[in-house]
């Protein structure tokens, strides 16, 4: 990946050394995708799966990402709770595909998934979970921006018109996002 795209995941808001999201990503029940065309970067979604407390916790920021430990995450077997690290795509059309592949995976694992939530602090992002029908729970100050945490049962999540409008309307999918 560009060393870029690590260094805009692993910025102060979240204070997530390279070292960590290297463990994570290799953790086998976590999802990282990454888009390429022709060998090149163009893409990525991390997404965590986090056991129920834990993500409550992250959620109502008694701890942050950061602080997550080898035990907060879920197992295949278990219920989890899904938790959007960070999306990159260089354009819509990598971006919707990116999240045509989440969906697929919440579908294929809706059996064990019992919410999705996320703290996005850039716009794009903000919008994002509304439209994905994730409700807002709390703010939080960080700096000069404020992380704002939200979540849906997964049910709310995959039955709704603006899930499928921002899948296929290019037009409604932002290209970046945390």
């Amino acid at each position: 990946m560009p060393q870029s795209i690590i260094e805009g995941l692993t910025s102060n808001y979240f204070n997530i050394t390279l070292e960590l999201l290297k463990t994570w990503s290799l953790h086998p029940s976590n999802l990282f995708l990454i888009a390429q065309i022709n060998e090149q970067f163009v893409g990525m979604f991390f997404i965590l799966k986090i056991k129920p407390l834990s993500f409550k916790k992250l959620l109502s920021f008694e701890i942050m990402a950061n602080e997550l430990k080898d035990e907060d995450f879920s197992n295949f077997e278990e219920e989890t709770s899904i938790f959007p690290l960070s999306i990159f795509a260089y354009n819509d059309k990598i971006a919707s595909l990116l999240y045509l592949r989440l969906y697929a995976h919440l579908i294929v694992n809706q059996d064990t998934i019992i919410e999705l939530g996320t703290t996005p602090i850039l716009k794009g992002g903000k919008k994002l979970v509304e439209k994905m029908h994730l409700k807002h729970i709390q703010n939080k100050k960080i700096k000069k921006e404020t992380l704002s945490s939200y979540s849906a049962p997964i049910e709310d999540v995959l039955v709704n018109e603006d899930v499928l409008k921002m899948l296929f309307v290019k037009q409604n999918c932002p290209q970046d996002s945390n």
